[in-house]
């Protein structure tokens, strides 16, 4: 009996003792997240390809100072454009003075003691114009950022209205035109065209052309809607003492500073440190 009885008593203390480790662990887990980070998911295509909708991030913004080229996590309940949290890069930090070349899409940073950094920024998702023609009147233009084709006149007169592109990979995507499947590679610039009778024809590469579209900055029409858009003719910008200037990566399709102004550094709820889901990654 006393031999059973120690049995049990046992087996209660070894299940006791993991309750007490689980609730440890329980207990750091909501210590660590409610005080020193937090864990976001990425809402929109504003960061591609550093992140994409739905990522899962860790952030912190505990011992945090701002600098430039970090990418953090902003949010203001009084703003109706960031009521929910929105993850942006520091472009520049309060007294910096920000310039931006919208053809180049080259971005300059000027420090308070007046040297200057041009950004390398091998993030930024830029924009591209691909056009080829696909018989001796007709050029056929495929809008990468959007991922939609055109095909145009050779004077440059729409003949068709937007189509879809079909993405293949990060760089290869098709389309159907006349019965043709064509394939393009935006990397190579190889264009390949298939008819129905699997026939193949491969586009002359002398006349593919790839032209880089350039940077969003804001129109009329921005300016009248966004009431602390920076205006195109007010760059070189200096960026508010408290404040920073952020622009997403994804740069054409982002609402970051461009148009919202300099952000308060109250603003920021954290720097995004980890991505956790779907591919983990340390620093961006």
């Amino acid at each position: 009996m006393t031999e059973t009885t120690n049995k049990k008593n046992s087996v209660i203390a070894s299940i006791y003792e993991w309750v007490e480790v689980f609730c440890f662990a329980l207990f750091a887990v909501v210590m660590l997240f409610t005080f020193v980070c937090r864990l976001i998911t990425v809402d929109g295509s504003s960061m591609n390809n550093t992140f994409h909708h739905g990522d899962r991030v860790i952030i912190s913004n505990l011992f945090y100072t701002p600098k430039t080229g970090d990418v953090v996590v902003l949010q203001d309940s009084t703003s109706v454009d960031m009521s929910a949290p929105i993850i942006k890069r520091i472009i520049a930090t309060a007294g910096e003075t920000v310039d931006i070349d919208p053809e180049t899409w080259q971005v300059t940073v000027t420090d308070k003691e007046g040297n200057v950094r041009t950004l390398e920024e091998d993030y930024t998702r830029k924009e591209y114009i691909l056009s080829f023609p696909i018989s001796t009147d007709r050029i056929l233009e495929l809008d990468l950022g959007y991922e939609y084709a055109t095909q145009y006149d050779n004077y440059g007169r729409q003949l068709s209205e937007p189509i879809a592109l079909v993405r293949i990979d990060e760089s290869n995507f098709e389309i159907l035109v006349d019965g043709k499947t064509i394939g393009v590679d935006t990397n190579t610039l190889k264009v390949i065209s298939k008819d129905e009778f699997g026939n193949i024809e491969e586009i002359d590469e002398n006349t593919v052309k790839k032209t880089l579209v350039n940077m969003r900055m804001p129109s009329v029409g921005d300016m009248y809607y966004y009431q602390n858009a920076i205006s195109p003719m007010a760059y070189p910008h200096t960026v508010e003492e408290g404040h920073v200037f952020v622009m997403g990566d994804n740069r054409n399709n982002s609402l970051d500073s461009r148009l919202l102004g300099d952000i308060d550094e109250r603003m920021i709820i954290g720097k995004a440190y980890v991505r956790v889901l779907p591919n983990p990654k340390i620093g961006f």
